[in-house]
């Protein structure tokens, strides 16, 4: 199986200029771990993800007048915080060789682009175990 056959075609995505917190927002309402991080051309520059905001603490903000720093913070684009590896693949690319590459460099999602470097889709650590590892029969 390759990438095309359990990928999540189209995925939502924001553009690196986007404040945090709309990126957030999406990342809620969608209840997706990864987003990836486009141009205005549309092509791949980066990928938010839930680890990425872990990383990323608001708690060594110090007291500031008249400036709510958790707010100001979520004004950031999201290229202040996205992960800039990418580790993309083609949507021919063979499902092993994605779980490999999910393991040996600790992703949780690998973006899918074209020959043109346009997203096209994105595959996640949820969608491999079902093709990967075929379920018991029940008894």
């Amino acid at each position: 199986m390759k990438a095309q056959d359990v990928m999540t075609e189209g995925p939502a995505s924001v553009r690196s200029t986007v404040p945090l917190r709309e990126a957030i927002a999406v990342l809620q309402s969608l209840n997706v771990h990864h987003l990836p991080v486009i141009d205005q051309h549309g092509e791949l520059v980066g990928l938010l993800s839930d680890g990425d905001l872990r990383k990323y603490s608001f708690s060594d903000a110090g007291p500031e007048p008249a400036v709510d720093p958790l707010a100001r913070r979520l004004e950031l684009p999201v290229s202040y915080v996205m992960s800039r590896a990418i580790f993309a693949v083609r949507p021919e690319t063979e499902l092993q060789e994605i779980a490999n590459l999910m393991i040996d460099q600790r992703i949780g999602a690998v973006p899918v682009i074209n020959s043109e470097g346009t997203l096209v889709g994105i595959v996640s650590c949820v969608d491999l175990p079902h093709e990967l590892v075929p379920y018991p029969a029940s008894a």
